[in-house]
């Protein structure tokens, strides 16, 4: 038995399949986000085309949360849409009673496509490694560009705390990712899963 979640939006039953479908896009446009931060994240985080937010995982050692700039790619500007949220930017907290409750149906749909499409199964986490695989070996990324989109703690942590950081690198390698992943259509199936294929 199918299971499903209601859209206040839409006013209809969405399956988890498209759920699921629709949370890994996401992912990949929003350079490989955590699915805790998409459950948590405030309306008042997405500001001027940006998606502007401290990382739920990651905490400096003034115990403060990363913090990261995202431009939002007009490809899933209709996801915000659909799942806007009433007190959260999107509605999941409205479906789901708990980040780890989101993230376990996400990955039980990833499951079933899995199933469906004869492949390895594979959780919301591996599109994470993915968009950091390709913005390395397929976009000219560094280690050290890769690590700033994905918002990793800094090698270089006295250093980093006296440079004002610029987010548009963020953006032109997300570009690249995006346009590689979605335009280009370069990557092989058994590389990544067919859930994300634009409509």
């Amino acid at each position: 038995m199918k299971h499903h979640v209601r859209l206040r939006y839409h006013r209809k039953t969405l399956s988890r399949d498209m759920l699921t479908r629709d949370v890994v896009k996401m992912v990949l446009y929003l350079c490989g986000v955590n699915l805790a931060d998409l459950y948590d994240v405030l309306p008042s985080c997405f500001n001027d085309g940006k998606l502007c937010y401290n990382r739920k995982k990651t905490r400096g050692s003034s115990g403060t949360r990363a913090y990261i700039e995202v431009a939002i790619h007009p490809d899933i500007l209709p996801l915000f849409e659909k799942y806007k949220g009433k007190e959260r930017l999107f509605a999941f907290s409205e479906y789901y009673s708990t980040a780890d409750d989101f993230t376990k149906a996400v990955n039980a749909g990833l499951k079933q496509i899995c199933g469906m499409l004869a492949v390895p199964d594979v959780t919301a986490y591996y599109f994470r490694h993915t968009w950091a695989t390709i913005a390395q070996n397929e976009c000219g990324a560094t280690d050290a560009e890769v690590a700033f989109c994905l918002d990793h703690a800094s090698a270089h942590k006295v250093t980093s705390g006296y440079i004002r950081k610029k987010y548009t690198i963020v953006d032109e390698i997300n570009k690249k990712v995006i346009r590689h992943i979605f335009q280009k259509r370069r990557i092989k199936r058994n590389c990544l899963l067919c859930v994300i294929k634009k409509e």
